[in-house]
C-alpha cells in the first residue's frame, strides 16, 4: 500500500511565512490604496493593466518577485513608473565597490 500523501494546508496564504521587502510592502501599499481610492476591485485593475487578477492579489500582497514589465503595467494606470534613485550615501556604508559608487562615471 501507497503511503498518504499529505495534501497541502489551503487556510494559509501562499505568502504566509515569507519575508516581505520593504520595497515590495510599499509598492503593495501604494497600489492597494490607490486602487481603493479609484473604487476598482482588483479583476478591473488587471484589466485595465492587461495582466492577471492572480497577479494584483500577489502585488498587494507584498509578494517579493515579480514581473517588471507586469509591475510597470499596473503602475502605469496610476501614472507611475518605476525608476532607479540614488541612495543617500554614508562613510558606514561606503562604496559598494573599490573605486567608489562613481568610478563608473569617470
Amino acid at each position: 500500500m501507497a503511503p498518504i500523501r499529505k495534501l497541502p494546508d489551503r487556510t494559509r496564504s501562499p505568502l504566509e511565512g515569507r519575508r516581505q521587502s520593504p520595497i515590495a510592502a510599499r509598492v503593495a501599499r501604494f497600489v492597494r490604496e490607490r486602487r481603493r481610492a479609484n473604487r476598482l476591485d482588483q479583476a478591473e485593475l488587471a484589466t485595465l493593466a492587461n495582466v492577471g487578477r492572480r497577479f494584483v492579489s500577489e502585488l498587494e500582497a507584498g509578494k517579493p518577485t515579480m514581473r517588471l514589465d507586469a509591475l510597470e503595467a499596473v503602475l502605469g494606470v496610476f501614472g507611475k513608473t518605476l525608476d532607479l534613485v540614488d541612495l543617500e550615501r554614508t562613510e558606514a556604508a561606503g562604496a559598494t565597490r573599490a573605486g567608489g559608487a562613481d568610478a563608473e562615471d569617470s
